[in-house]
């Protein structure tokens, strides 16, 4: 019984991984380098919140085909005022204001043995 448990402990954390941005090539940046370097950039074509907890920065299509870079939020308001006053102070106009899609991932439920 054990041995099973165990085998559908770690098939779970290899699939929760398969889907983490960090799998897909992604790399972890942080608020201060996406709005030093990123934002600041113009390089910046659309931001989306993953499951409310990971915001993936996708970049303005290029010959490289980067993957998107992304980081962590504590909460989805929280991020959303940032951003809000991150672009005011930057003097974006709310016509040119970077589009945020919110997506949900489905998660593996509760294992009942």
């Amino acid at each position: 019984v054990w041995a099973v448990v165990a085998a559908v402990t770690a098939a779970l954390t290899l699939l929760a991984w398969l889907r983490s941005p960090a799998a897909s090539g992604g790399s972890e940046i942080s608020w201060q380098t996406f709005q030093d370097e990123l934002l600041v950039s113009g390089r910046v074509d659309h931001l989306e919140v993953v499951n409310g907890r990971v915001v993936l920065v996708h970049q303005e299509p290029g010959p490289d085909g980067r993957a998107p870079y992304y980081f962590y939020i504590g909460s989805v308001e929280a991020f959303e005022l940032r951003l809000q006053q991150l672009q005011d102070a930057l003097g974006v106009p709310p016509a040119a204001r970077l589009a945020v899609r919110y997506t949900h991932t489905a998660r593996a439920g509760p294992l009942v043995l």
